[in-house]
């Protein structure tokens, strides 16, 4: 799975778009046209939300979720790499982002692959990945995650008593974790980014 990090203009969406991460799965016919989309970006009130959208040619299937849909889609992702295949115990899981007309279904084919289905009122938008691909997804997302929940403690007025320093070291702690796995799953684009972070960091001490 090919994996690209992207960020857009500060005036881009009238601000409200943070960064997008798109993933490309191995198995597609056309590279450019099909793909996976993750969005996080500030509604109108300025609240954070996170847009999940599966395209594949013309047709896309677009999932907004909150913190707490996220986690649990997160959990949802997790969940298949802790299940055990056999042609008598064949892996199906549901995650419901919105009632039961918007979904996404994973489904096993065989011990290594697998259909990630979306499934939105009639439309459905479906790739064939491997077990390590979902990981690969889940990882990248998971990364986003982290740096979100401590940009929150960090942002926290019950954290106003840590001095900038304080909280840069607390940062870059966290984005020493988040680049070594990166390391460990040869994610070199997301490492590339972290690096040069990092390498902001020590230079504004």
């Amino acid at each position: 799975m090919e994996i690209n990090n992207f960020v857009l203009p500060n005036n881009a969406l009238g601000n409200r778009f943070k960064l997008g991460v798109r993933f490309t799965p191995d198995r597609t016919l056309n590279r450019y046209l099909d793909y996976i989309l993750f969005v996080v970006k500030n509604d109108f009130k300025g609240e954070e939300l996170y847009n999940l959208c599966f395209k594949k040619g013309r047709k896309f299937n677009n999932f907004t979720l909150t913190r707490d849909s996220f986690e649990e889609y997160l959990s949802f992702l997790k969940s298949i790499d802790n299940c055990e295949y056999s042609p008598e115990n064949k892996i199906y899981k549901e995650f419901i982002a919105k009632g039961e007309k918007q979904k996404i279904i994973i489904s096993s084919l065989n011990e290594d692959y697998f259909k990630v289905c979306s499934v939105k009122e009639a439309e459905k938008v479906f790739f064939v990945l491997t077990r390590e691909e979902i990981m690969e997804h889940l990882c990248a997302l998971y990364s986003i995650y982290r740096e979100k929940v401590l940009v929150d403690k960090l942002n926290n007025s019950s954290n106003n008593f840590l001095k900038i320093n304080e909280k840069n070291e607390v940062y870059l702690n966290a984005l020493n974790i988040l680049i070594n796995e990166a390391l460990d799953r040869n994610d070199k684009n997301t490492f590339d980014i972290l690096s040069k972070e990092i390498s902001r960091l020590e230079r504004s001490h």
